[in-house]
């Protein structure tokens, strides 16, 4: 499987707006959906009212790839409901309550495997 590139994730942004019926949103980018948006809104600067980005960065930062080969080797060697467990852990506070860690941990367990390797 070939590396996805944020204009490819912009792309797809574009389209899910389209399925939705969604032509104009403020969009709201956590970590890799910075870069996401911001390729997003470069391609269609018009369907956006507003972007609020938080926690990410245009382009990885030196070092950083390192971190996503741990991350996937976690998830390889571990599962993605292991992965998704320790994700909730490192982005939630323990104030958290137990409904919203539950949300967010099955929503990113059912990534699968090969689309969080690319």
């Amino acid at each position: 499987m070939q590396p996805i590139a944020f204009d490819d994730l912009g792309s797809d942004l574009l389209a899910v707006m389209d399925a939705a019926g969604v032509a104009r949103a403020s969009y709201v980018g956590v970590s890799m959906g910075v870069p996401t948006g911001l390729a997003a809104h470069k391609m269609a600067e018009d369907r956006f009212a507003a972007l609020v980005l938080c926690d990410g960065q245009a382009r990885t930062a030196p070092g950083g790839a390192a971190g996503w080969i741990d991350r996937i080797a976690m998830a390889e060697a571990s599962g993605m409901e292991a992965f998704a467990a320790a994700t909730v852990d490192r982005w939630l506070t323990s104030g958290t309550g137990a409904e919203r860690r539950q949300e967010l941990a099955k929503m990113i367990a059912a990534t699968p495997l090969d689309g969080f390797r690319a």
